[in-house]
């Protein structure tokens, strides 16, 4: 599976997991730091995600290769799935190298408060 990095320049010590929620068919996820700053993630454009119990993160990823997760979201979404469709799967990996979130999105961007 071909994925690369996704916010390289994010420091992920001691950031977890708060919450997150679907805004106008946006996907939000709240991320704390351990000195109460958050970092938002905005996936933008979302057709399927979803949340396995998980806190702290240690990377985010973006993988536009063809995978099952991606085939699944796109087949409900297209009747017959364009070769140039817009979405990527993004995953938020635990310490444990789990993927606690998945998120199929056009594109993401960090905000930090």
């Amino acid at each position: 599976m071909t994925h690369k990095v996704f916010l390289a320049n994010i420091d992920f010590t001691d950031l977890e997991y708060k919450s997150c929620k679907m805004e106008d068919g946006n996907f939000v996820v709240y991320l704390n730091y351990c000195n109460g700053k958050i970092l938002r993630l905005i996936f933008f454009n979302v057709i399927q995600f979803s949340y396995k119990l998980g806190s702290s993160v240690s990377h985010i990823y973006e993988i536009t290769a063809k995978n099952p997760i991606l085939d699944e979201a796109l087949s409900f979404w297209y009747v017959k799935v364009p070769s140039d469709h817009p979405y990527k799967l993004f995953q938020i990996i635990d310490i444990e190298d789990f993927p606690f979130i998945e998120v199929v999105a056009e594109r993401a961007e960090v905000v930090k408060d």
